[in-house]
């Protein structure tokens, strides 16, 4: 599993200021605010937005998908 963090994560049911975003095999299993460090997680600031693509979610961030 694939932990990133970003200062804004942006999904269609909700947005979070600070937040981290949890993947496998580049298909999002998790998000929700960063309230403590949390170990093997990359930080990479701005803004990871969360999008539903062929009935999966996928995380991009500065348009690029987070795999």
């Amino acid at each position: 599993m694939r932990k990133v963090a970003a200062h804004r994560v942006i999904a269609s049911d909700r947005n979070i200021e600070m937040g981290i975003v949890e993947l496998e095999g580049g298909v999002v299993v998790g998000y929700y605010p960063f309230t403590a460090e949390q170990a093997m997680t990359e930080w990479l600031g701005g803004t990871i937005e969360i999008r539903m693509v062929r009935g999966r979610q996928l995380a991009f961030h500065e348009g690029i998908q987070l795999i």
